[in-house]
Formats: C-alpha cells, structure tokens, sequence
C-alpha cells in the first residue's frame, strides 16, 4: 500500500511538472491536457487549478475558467490572490452566458422572418393568457403540472425577442429611436423572465400580468413590421371581432385594433407594391398586379381608415358592416400566387409519410409514458413544496397571533 502510494504520488508529480513545462512553452492545448486531470488531487490541485484558471480565461472560456478558480480557492479558502483571480473570472461569466444563450437561440430562429417570430409569438401570448385566466378551477395536482408546461412556454417566448432585438438592431438607424426601443425591449423581456419565475413558484396572478404585457408588446412590434398581407387579415379579423362583439383582448377595442392594422396597411402598401411588381416579373407563380387595382385598394384603404376613424369604440353596426365590405374588396383585388390553393402535393406527401409516422408509432409511445413518469414525479416533489411552503406560512401564522397581546377584559390581572 504504502509503494502504490509513493508510485502514485511520484507519478502525479511528473503530470505536474510536464504540465507545467507545456504552459511555460505557451502550448495551451497540451498545458489543459495534462493539468485539467489534476485540478482534484489534493496536492496539486490549487496550483493546477489556478493555471487551468488563466488559460481558460484566455481563450474565452469563462464558464471553465471560473469554475478552475473556484476549484483553486477551495483548495486554499485564505489566499487573497486566488480570491481576486475568482472574482476576475466571475465578472464576464454572467455575460458569458448570456452570449451563448444568445447564439444558440438565434441559431435556433435562423431562417424565420422577424413578422413570423412576432405573429406566432403574439398568438401563444394570447393563448398563455386565456389559460392562465382559467387555472383556478384546476385541482392541486393538475395546477402544479399545468404551471409547468406554461412556464415552459413562457420560456420560449422570452426567447423569442432575442432574435426580434437582433432584426430591430440592424434596421433601426437613427440612434436616439434604437435606444429607446431597445429599453423598451429589456423591460419586457424581464417581464418575460419574471413571468417564468412566477410559474414556477404557482404565483400564476402576478405571471398574468407579465403575460399580458408581452402580449401588448408583441401585437405593437407586429404592427410595426408586418406587410400589407399579413395586416390585411389581421385588420379582417379584428373588424369581424369588433363587428360581433367578441371579448377584447387586454382590454383593447378590437375596432380601435382594426384601426391601428389599416393605418399599418395604408403606411407599407405603395412601397410593398412595387415590391411585389419588380419580384412579379421574375416569378412565374405570382399574377400581375395592375396599377388599377393598386389605385383602387389605396383609394378603398383611405375610405376604410376614415369609416373605422367615425366608428371607433362605437356600436356603429351599419358602419361596421360596410368596413367588413371595402376589407374583403381589398382582398380580393390583393395578387395571390396561381398555386395558392392547391393541396395536391402536399397531400400526396402526406400521404408518402403516413407509413414512416406508424413505424415509429410504438417508440414514440413509449417516450410519452417514460416522460409522463418522469413529469409525475416532478409534479409530486412541486406538490410537496407548495404543501410545506403552507405549512411553514400557517405555523408563522399561529405563532404571530400567539404574540399578540390579549384583550383587556381577557387578560389575567
């Protein structure tokens, strides 16, 4: 035992000092080879800790880097050097992270449009907030689960105004407006963050109102950034809203909402046009765009704004009703492309996969029961937590009224 220990001793002193030869020779990657393995032995562990400390910092691995030196200093808990090595690590590593969650999201939303990100993201904040107005009729057990899977989602809509920031960073060219926007963006995607948090304590009141206020915010850059299409039908759908009394969302008329989207339509449209004019004459699929019918919806767009203008947060059915109308006669005179319709191909795809999706029927079963066994017993651990956080708030609360000092008729004199 005692040979086997001196042969080991001896063999890590070796480690150390063919380690520390590759360091001094400015081989890094040789240097991390050799010394990473002994950042945990207990004789060489401080020192090679703090090497693999500085060459991580080095090269941008701030991650490793702070964990070396935390490694270093619990080695020697009293050494001022170290203690400041630590602290030198650990001021980039919160932005550390932040940028490689950065990447991989932005990785994640390559290729989508910033009006698709903020479309599907505006729809899920809706469908977050519709969920989150019902969750008190659910029992114990079904709240804690259903808080997960929202706080899940909610996490990914916190994601989603990465990518919008980037797009609104390189478009924005006037300084003082990029500004502003950006703060505006770092309180709500705070919000977001906050939202998620709320979930996870089951404080789903407070994650509403982060909720509701993304929603807003996503409608408001959708605005922004949406073509003439896109906010022709939301202006449809919000005018049929409006027209049939449906509930509003965040307490915004949905004829002021309609408003908001033809103003949009009426701003991009002649410029959207030409785009669409000078993209037609290479695309076989797209259909001509006269510039009659180009006068003729900005003459029907202009008539619109002005009715929605008198009708706004009205009950004006006859009015209503005659928006409904000049919408769907810019619809119909909108080009559409001479495949729009036609399901043949995708169907016959559909169609070709159908086999594959069954020959993975029972493994994708199987997954869903082992996740399902995997999310009970978190369920059953979060249960347990909100059990005891009552507990510990009832004790706190018979021991403060225990405190309390007795009537005066009900005292002993």
């Amino acid at each position: 035992m005692f040979i086997a220990a001196l042969l080991l001793a001896s063999s890590l002193a070796l480690d150390w000092n063919e380690g520390v030869s590759y360091y001094e020779k400015g081989d890094v990657t040789n240097a991390l080879r050799v010394l990473q393995p002994l950042t945990s032995s207990s004789e060489f562990g401080a020192r090679a800790s703090e090497i693999v400390a500085k060459l991580e910092y080095e090269r941008g691995e701030i991650e490793a880097a702070a964990y070396a030196a935390q490694r270093a200093l619990s080695a020697r808990p009293n050494d001022e050097r170290l203690k400041r090595n630590l602290a030198r690590a650990m001021v980039g590593l919160e932005e550390d992270r932040r940028r490689k969650r950065v990447d991989t999201i932005l990785k994640e939303y390559s290729g989508k449009s910033p009006e698709n990100i903020l479309k599907e993201s505006m729809n899920e904040s809706r469908a977050l907030v519709s969920e989150l107005s019902e969750v008190s009729v659910l029992s114990p057990r079904a709240r804690v689960g259903h808080a997960r899977t929202l706080s899940k989602r909610a996490s990914k809509l916190q994601d989603s105004w990465i990518p919008v920031r980037e797009a609104i960073a390189h478009s924005v060219t006037n300084e003082q407006e990029a500004v502003a926007i950006m703060s505006r963006l770092d309180v709500v995607e705070k919000s977001a963050g906050n939202a998620v948090d709320h979930l996870e304590d089951l404080e789903e009141r407070e994650a509403f109102s982060d909720i509701s206020a993304n929603e807003a915010e996503f409608t408001a850059f959708y605005k922004l950034v949406a073509m003439p299409p896109a906010t022709l039908a939301e202006d449809i759908v919000c005018q049929s809203n409006a027209w049939n009394d449906v509930e509003t969302i965040g307490g915004r008329a949905w004829s002021r909402e309609a408003l908001d989207y033809t103003k949009a339509f009426r701003a991009k449209f002649p410029y959207w046009a030409k785009q669409y004019e000078a993209q037609a004459a290479s695309n076989t699929n797209a259909l001509p765009f006269t510039a009659e019918s180009q006068a003729r919806i900005s003459a029907l767009a202009t008539e619109l704004e002005k009715l929605q203008l008198s009708i706004v947060d009205k009950e004006a059915t006859v009015g209503m009703e005659r928006a409904m109308e000049i919408l769907q006669e810019i619809d119909e005179l909108m080009p559409k492309d001479k495949g729009q319709g036609e399901g043949s191909e995708g169907e016959k795809d559909q169609s070709q996969g159908g086999d594959k999706g069954q020959d993975q029927g029972d493994d994708d079963e199987r997954k869903r029961e082992e996740s399902a066994a995997v999310e009970q017993e978190a369920d059953d651990q979060a249960l347990q937590k909100v059990e005891e956080r009552t507990n510990e708030y009832e004790d706190k609360k018979r021991a403060y009224e225990r405190r309390m000092p007795l009537p005066q008729n009900e005292r002993d004199w």
